[in-house]
């Protein structure tokens, strides 16, 4: 997984090109520990490839982060051509109000930066 956070920004933007591996958790939850209480931030997905996780402990840390982020992030937008992870987003936009959810296509990826107000791109 690529990461790049932008503090200064209060962006977060990671690439997902196949297994999600523990020690990319480690790496975002250190991240998402960095983050000052009150302070918020826009997260971007990009997901070229999900194949799963490494194991059952990583797909239960990324759990944990994921409800970790709800205090911590103001926007989450990810751009995947899967209608899985589409609509995944889109369900977690109802199920957790406090955070600004959005899907987007590939396709439509610089529709996502535009949403999250980002000029710069990862990479």
């Amino acid at each position: 997984m690529e990461i790049n956070f932008q503090p200064e920004d209060a962006l977060l933007i990671y690439k997902i090109d196949g297994i999600i591996a523990f020690e990319d958790m480690k790496r975002l939850q250190n991240i998402q520990a960095s983050i000052p209480k009150g302070n918020k931030i826009r997260i971007l997905a990009l997901v070229e490839k999900f194949e799963g996780y490494e194991n059952i402990s990583t797909a239960r840390e990324a759990l944990a982060l994921d409800l970790a982020w709800i205090g911590k992030a103001k926007q989450y937008a990810m751009v995947a051509d899967s209608n899985f992870l589409r609509s995944a987003v889109k369900i977690l936009g109802l199920l957790v109000p406090k955070i600004k959810f959005k899907a987007f296509r590939k396709v439509d990826q610089d529709a996502a930066y535009n949403w999250l107000g980002v000029s710069k791109r990862l990479g």
